[in-house]
């Protein structure tokens, strides 16, 4: 009796061994567990995927926004990733694409920014210096009043106020819009007095 249990055992152990060989040649073991409130990369070569995973549906299916593979900024969609493709981001690298995205965008000194995100000071402020500071999933700059301008928010950017006076609106747009101020208030664009 006792063979027959000892070899028992040891078809269910074979069985066991192979069943586990065979389901990490499915589906490899993963390496990361993805976390929602993360920045994660993408560990392809030649990849410049970086994403803040807002929600996590499966192991598959993430909510998320940052950059695509080419480095290009994509707001709050679905992505279909593996976890094996991915690993979460440093707070250096992370920093380092959100100044080069504010760069890019023009969020430098001496712009004018409109604030959805948040802010402490006075309305629309304007960029003081270039000393960005990311803390929180925020990235900020100070004003001439010395506080904190968010340029950068959970996803959300900060958008630069051209202002121009009605005369040079009309002349740009050959006074080819018919409601100015909706139009400038559409596109968060202001008139300035001479």
């Amino acid at each position: 009796m006792k063979n027959n249990d000892e070899l028992k055992q040891t078809i269910i152990s074979k069985c066991d061994a192979l069943k586990k060989e065979l389901l990490s040649k499915i589906e490899p073991e993963e390496k990361t567990k993805l976390e929602a409130g993360k920045w994660y990369k993408s560990t392809a070569e030649n990849c410049k995927r970086l994403w803040f995973m807002q929600d996590i549906i499966d192991k598959f299916t993430q909510i998320s926004y940052g950059f695509n593979l080419y480095g290009e900024w994509h707001n709050l969609d679905t992505r279909n990733s593996s976890v094996n493709e991915l690993t979460e981001a440093t707070q250096s690298e992370v920093e380092t694409a959100l100044i080069n995205e504010a760069k890019k965008r023009g969020l430098v000194k001496g712009v004018k920014v409109s604030l959805d995100n948040f802010y402490h000071g006075t309305d629309n402020p304007i960029i003081e210096n270039n000393n960005y500071e990311y803390i929180d999933n925020c990235l900020t700059i100070q004003n001439k009043e010395g506080f904190n301008v968010g340029l950068y928010k959970l996803g959300k950017w900060a958008t630069i106020i051209t202002e121009k006076t009605s005369e040079e609106w009309a002349k740009e747009y050959h006074d080819s819009v018919t409601n100015l101020p909706l139009f400038l208030s559409i596109n968060n664009l202001k008139i300035v007095k001479q």
